[in-house]
């Protein structure tokens, strides 16, 4: 079950949210949360809210930005290693062209490079990543093989022009 634009359904948030997750959870369901950007601008009760979600969560992606605010950290794997403890699954931090950062549920690292491509577009590159991560996890994929399938699908994505954004799986090796 995948959580994902969390402050674009104000209805649904906190305990609506809460609730789907335990119960994905209860179920045997893996469950993926990405907030997105909080609009109001990261309070200290919608951090302490995000958090309450977190031991919910089997896999955590937010981007850097988000993962510094709401970890209070300052630098990816300060924030990484802060949300982890939280959490106690997987955090999965997004950087853009700079790869990512990822600890696993046991706290061991992995961090991957994005391959230098031209950007063509940056909408969904993010969400295309996550899609990566989670079909790589879904066909038996360890973290580390499901963050190098996240890196080639959102990297193929933000590299296309959007009539041919979205790469067939055999493409990804």
């Amino acid at each position: 079950v995948m959580v994902g634009g969390y402050f674009l359904a104000p209805r649904l948030r906190a305990v609506p949210t809460n609730g789907l997750l335990r119960t994905a959870k209860e179920s045997g369901a893996r469950t993926f949360f990405d907030t997105g950007w909080d609009p109001d601008g990261w309070r200290p009760s919608t951090r302490s809210e995000i958090r309450s979600l977190l031991p919910l969560v089997d896999v955590f992606l937010p981007n850097l930005d988000e993962a510094i605010a709401i970890s209070g950290s300052r630098d990816a794997e300060a924030a990484a290693r802060t949300l982890q403890r939280i959490s106690g699954g997987a955090v999965v931090v997004k950087l853009g062209a700079g790869g990512c950062i990822a600890l696993a549920s046991d706290a061991s690292v992995i961090r991957r490079a994005a391959p230098k491509v031209d950007l063509v577009d940056s909408t969904g590159g993010g969400d295309a990543f996550n899609a990566g991560l989670i079909a790589g996890l879904a066909d038996g994929a360890n973290l580390t093989e499901a963050v190098d399938m996240a890196v080639r699908v959102g990297t193929a994505v933000v590299s296309r022009p959007s009539s041919n954004r979205y790469p067939r799986r055999e493409e990804l090796g």
